[in-house]
């Protein structure tokens, strides 16, 4: 993937195998949506399932 300008290996994850916290760059996919981890983010499932990133500005 490009991310400003630069080429990242960017692997893609199924979202029912995430454990833990995962950092970006990541794209996370499930049967209904696709999500993209940016470089310096993280992204983790909390305890109600929920998909949480956490965004560096």
């Amino acid at each position: 993937m490009i991310f400003d300008g630069e080429v990242h290996r960017t692997p893609v994850l199924r979202r029912a195998g995430l454990d833990g916290e995962l950092a970006g760059p990541a794209i996370v996919v499930e049967e209904t949506a696709t999500t993209v981890v940016p470089p310096g983010c993280l992204a983790s499932v909390d305890d109600n399932g929920f998909l949480i990133m956490k965004v560096n500005t």
